[in-house]
């Protein structure tokens, strides 16, 4: 069972220039969440990687997009490695990420998990720099949040571990720590793995136990003061956990229960330049799940407009002369909406405001 549910109200997605939410109360707080409530994967925020390259680790597994490889049932998140004959490989998995649809500089990142277990099994949750594509890795950062090599006397430790360029001689800087249960092993129940990621240091916790420190303030790191996307895989041997043997059971589940991104008021959200080309500093800002949302923008607003994909006014709040006021979400029905803000003579109109 969770251990909290969330309500989704208020509206999904909003792109803003100039704006952000107020996050009140404590230092963090909840800004998105991926609860895995619904029956099928959330392709507006997830996408999958179809393929059987081996991830660049010689990996055994194909990568697919199937329901037999990976399923949202009952609130759980399921990644199933099978062995079976699938275009040339021995065995298949998932692996699904957010890259161009969510991505996040700085916060707390927390999953609730349920590992694999045996030979050759290798669980993910980790996070890749969205300069992926332009400066290649390991130049672009990652960021391990959750690594786990399976087998016997190893089902019980993961890591965590960062990586940075540049790439000289066949190596590159990395820096990971491991944490092993006092009993048992990770498949034998759900556990709370959590990083804190801010401008000085990268954190990692298992059920609360810090067990992994990196200080990225200093000269060569600016690869972690960039953005990241999430990514979450099953893979299936490699050149770290090596081929499933005899002992390796098939098929094997990696459940994730929720992933959720907690952040401070000053930390930068997330950012989407694909979707809004007019302008690459928009930013896209997650469902806060509540019925009512605070715009603060950096000039004094006249007019805040809700609009629905007709073009219809469905709420108006003029008059503010504000650089802050509270806008209710409440009153509307499911759809697409467009929230359009009036300041100084000028109007600026977000996009994709989904409810």
């Amino acid at each position: 069972m969770k251990n909290l549910r969330i309500k989704r109200a208020g509206l999904g997605f909003i792109v803003l220039t100039l704006f952000m939410l107020e996050l009140s109360g404590q230092d963090y707080e909840l800004v998105w969440s991926e609860e895995f409530d619904g029956t099928s994967l959330n392709t507006n925020i997830w996408q999958y990687e179809v393929n059987g390259d081996g991830g660049g680790n010689n990996e055994l597994q194909y990568y697919t997009d199937r329901p037999v490889n990976l399923e949202v049932k009952d609130g759980i998140l399921n990644i199933i490695a099978r062995k079976e004959q699938y275009l040339g490989k021995e065995y298949t998995s998932a692996r699904i990420n957010t890259r161009g649809k969510l991505n996040i500089k700085y916060g707390k990142i927390q999953a609730r998990m349920k590992m694999p277990y045996g030979q050759g099994l290798w669980p993910a949750f980790w996070m890749l720099g969205s300069s992926f594509e332009s400066k290649g890795w390991p130049d672009c950062g990652e960021i391990d949040i959750m690594e786990m090599v399976g087998g016997d006397g190893k089902d019980n430790t993961i890591y965590s571990t960062l990586h940075w360029g540049p790439w000289v001689d066949g190596g590159h800087p990395n820096y990971g720590q491991s944490y092993t249960l006092p009993s048992g092993i990770f498949a034998d129940d759900f556990h709370i793995i959590e990083t804190e990621w801010n401008n000085n240091f990268v954190k990692t916790y298992c059920d609360g136990t810090l067990f992994y420190t990196i200080d990225i303030s200093g000269q060569g790191l600016e690869a972690f003061h960039d953005l990241f996307f999430l990514i979450v895989n099953l893979a299936v041997g490699g050149n770290w956990p090596g081929s499933p043997d005899g002992t390796t059971v098939f098929p094997q589940y990696f459940q994730i229960d929720y992933i959720r991104l907690y952040q401070t008021p000053d930390m930068l959200l997330v950012h989407t330049p694909e979707e809004v080309k007019s302008d690459p500093s928009a930013v896209i800002y997650p469902n806060p799940f509540s019925d009512t949302m605070t715009i603060i923008s950096q000039k004094p607003m006249d007019q805040i407009e809700i609009l629905d994909s007709t073009g219809r006014i469905c709420s108006v709040y003029s008059g503010l002369n504000s650089v802050k006021h509270r806008i209710r979400t409440d009153g509307l029905v499911e759809g697409m909406y467009i929230l359009k803000i009036k300041y100084e003579g000028m109007d600026f109109e977000t996009v994709k405001i989904v409810k």
